[in-house]
């Protein structure tokens, strides 16, 4: 599955969190936000042919990307619906069968539009 990897000089990380549910994936996304300096992630918790997904951005990248955008362009592709503000966004996905390429789109998506 996907991974960190830097993009552009920005730290982007898009990835299912094995044994998370909806709630705790709130709680992983604190974690992974304050260990980031500069970046961007994407979790996932997948529960059956459905998963919680909560996107984040570090406050000194908000002016270039946004959290709800990025969850909008993921959801997307994964017939899901969601929204927050620029710094984090939570959302689900309605299926799953299309989640691995759309956690790998989002590294394309960070470099398209930082």
């Amino acid at each position: 599955m996907s991974a960190l990897k830097e993009v552009k000089g920005v730290s982007v990380l898009a990835t299912v969190v094995e044994g998370a549910d909806g709630k705790s994936l709130r709680g992983v996304a604190d974690q992974v936000r304050s260990k980031m300096q500069s970046g961007v992630f994407l979790l996932a918790a997948v529960d059956g042919d459905k998963a919680a997904l909560v996107a984040g951005v570090t406050s000194n990248l908000t002016d270039k990307l946004s959290a709800g955008n990025l969850l909008k362009f993921v959801t997307a592709q994964v017939d899901g619906k969601g929204g927050g503000r620029p710094d984090m966004a939570q959302g689900a996905a309605g299926s799953t069968e299309n989640l691995p390429a759309a956690l790998e789109s989002v590294y394309g998506w960070v470099e398209d539009t930082v």
